[in-house]
C-alpha cells in the first residue's frame, strides 16, 4: 500500500465568537490523495489580539476542542494555528466581538455596577424605586465599578435597575429621609 504523507492542516471553527460564549475548533489533517487522517496528535496555540498566548495544548486531529471565551477577553483578532506531524496550518483568525456589559449587584442598601466587558461601559442606566425612577449616564472604564447608595423612608422597596439589554430587580430594604440615589 502507499504510505500516507501527511501534507494539509486546516482549522476549523468560528470566524467571530461574542464574549460569554464558547469557541469550538478542530483540525484537519490530509494526506498527498486529500484522504482524512484522524487521532494524530496536533499541537494548538491561541493567541488574543494583544498578541498574548492563552492557549497551548495537545489534541488529537478531527477531534472537536473547547474553549470559553471570557466577558472580558481583549476584542479584535485572535490568532490559532495548529501544527501536526510536521505540517503547520498557518493562522486560522478569529474575531472576538466587543462587548458591553455590566453586572448590578444589591449589597444592604448600595448598588454595585460592575463592568465586566472588554471595552468601556458607557451607557444610560434606569433605577426604580418603588415608583421613583431616575436615569443615570455612567462611564465605567475596564474592570472598574461604582457603588450608588440607595436610600428611601424606611420601609421595603422594590428596586430595579436596567440598562436596555441587562436587568435586575429584587426586594432592597431601606432607610432615609427621602428617595434617592447618591453616587
Amino acid at each position: 500500500g502507499i504510505i500516507q504523507e501527511p501534507r494539509v492542516l486546516t482549522i476549523d471553527s468560528q470566524k467571530t465568537i461574542k464574549p460569554g460564549n464558547e469557541l469550538v475548533f478542530s483540525a484537519m489533517l490530509y494526506d498527498q490523495a486529500g484522504h482524512n487522517m484522524d487521532s494524530l496528535p496536533v499541537a494548538f496555540s491561541f493567541n488574543d489580539a494583544n498578541g498574548k498566548q492563552i492557549l497551548n495544548i495537545l489534541s488529537k486531529t478531527s477531534d472537536k476542542n473547547y474553549y470559553d471565551m471570557k466577558k472580558d477577553a481583549p476584542y479584535g483578532i485572535w490568532n490559532l494555528s495548529a501544527e501536526s506531524e510536521g505540517v503547520s496550518s498557518g493562522k486560522f483568525q478569529i474575531y472576538v466581538e466587543t462587548n458591553r456589559e455590566a453586572s448590578f449587584e444589591f449589597v444592604n442598601n448600595t448598588l454595585v455596577i460592575r463592568n465586566i466587558g472588554n471595552v468601556p461601559y458607557d451607557k444610560l442606566v434606569e433605577i426604580k424605586i418603588g415608583n421613583h425612577s431616575e436615569v443615570k449616564n455612567l462611564n465605567l472604564s475596564l474592570g472598574k465599578s461604582i457603588e450608588l447608595e440607595l436610600g428611601a423612608p424606611n420601609g421595603k422597596y422594590n428596586v430595579s435597575v436596567s440598562d436596555g439589554t441587562s436587568s435586575i430587580s429584587g426586594i432592597v430594604a431601606l432607610t432615609g429621609d427621602v428617595i434617592g440615589i447618591k453616587d
